[in-house]
């Protein structure tokens, strides 16, 4: 299977290549990152899955650009990215010295009503997607919460890194819609420090993107440590034929419209974007260098190395994916947002 991912890759940029053709490339020579240091702002804490992807990013991406600047890593983390996000619309500079791996709910928190004011997800310039994810709701392998089934027969507890992150979210629609007994526990910085909290004991369960658990948790599957409840996808992915899908148990076209709604974050992904207000030619620039990066073997053979799946699309894509996330049907949001409004109360 991981062939058949690299391969995929070689030829997303050799199509994206030859689409955009020579004025890209042009347009990329044209803004010279000599002498500088570009900052790639990740707004979790470091060991998780946007870590390891904006560190991948950062040790290849300068030498696709003018002038091979000197490409490093800041955390940031904090609501669920949305200290990131809030720095990026305001502070960050808009000369292409600061990008960001863009949190995968940018879309999502814009319906759900819950977005800063500061953040307009539209006026993002993203870059492109070095992979999609696939969140899967894990418990500890001494749980006895094994199955959904169980969470909804048992009080469960499990980590959330705020009020308003992915986690927190979908066990809300999960009690709510679907009878489930989650307590989640809020104010972990990211999918490291939930992790040690669940194999401390402090939580049974856990939020984890499927694709890097063996970068970061090898001995999790192979050691039988954790117990694999859902993955949150619209369908079950080929490489995890065995975990259902979230939308399996909606018993109806409204639950599962609600629960496709949840599993959209997903196609976001891991998106390197630049902040709003940078100028065209210097997205152009880090588009152009995104493409050839995405096809270049060190990086292909690095990601290997690191565990760590790749599943590209260009930043044109993630635009359209977040506007379509964006638009979604009204009855659906109007839903999601009457759940997490009585959560609140």
């Amino acid at each position: 299977m991981e062939i058949t991912r690299i391969s995929t890759v070689a030829a997303f940029a050799m199509a994206t290549m030859i689409s955009t053709g020579a004025t890209t490339i042009a347009t990329a020579e044209e803004v010279d990152f000599s002498g500088k240091t570009i900052t790639i702002v990740v707004g979790f804490g470091a060991g998780g899955g946007y870590d390891a992807y904006g560190r991948l990013a950062a040790d290849h991406l300068g030498k696709h650009l003018e002038g091979n600047p000197t490409v490093i890593v800041e955390n940031m983390p904090g609501g669920a990215g949305q200290r990131s996000a809030v720095y990026m619309a305001t502070a960050a500079p808009k000369d292409g010295t600061s990008i960001t791996v863009i949190p995968a709910s940018i879309a999502f928190d814009a319906i759900r009503g819950g977005m800063a004011s500061e953040i307009e997800p539209l006026a993002f310039r993203p870059i492109g997607r070095l992979t999609s994810i696939i969140e899967a709701q894990l418990t500890w392998h001494d749980s006895p919460t094994k199955t959904f089934e169980d969470a909804q027969e048992r009080e469960t507890l499990v980590a959330g890194d705020g009020a308003r992150g992915n986690a927190s979210t979908v066990l809300s629609v999960m009690n709510a819609r679907f009878g489930a007994k989650f307590n989640p526990v809020l104010g972990y910085k990211g999918t490291a420090d939930m992790a040690l909290a669940m194999e401390r004991g402090e939580v049974e369960g856990i939020v984890h993107p499927l694709q890097t658990l063996d970068a970061t948790h090898p001995d999790w599957v192979s050691e039988n440590k954790v117990n694999f409840l859902w993955q949150q996808a619209t369908a079950r992915h080929p490489d995890y034929p065995e975990i259902p899908a979230i939308v399996e148990f909606a018993d109806d076209a409204e639950g599962k419209a609600l629960l496709s709604l949840l599993a959209s974050q997903g196609e976001i992904g891991r998106s390197l974007s630049a902040p709003p207000g940078t100028p065209p030619e210097t997205v152009e620039a880090f588009r152009a260098a995104f493409d050839a990066m995405i096809v270049d073997p060190d990086f292909i053979a690095d990601a290997r190395t690191r565990n760590l799946p790749l599943d590209p699309a260009t930043g044109e894509e993630v635009e359209a994916l977040i506007a379509a996330t964006i638009e979604s049907p009204a009855e659906v949001t109007a839903e999601l947002n009457r759940i997490l409004e009585a959560v609140k109360e």
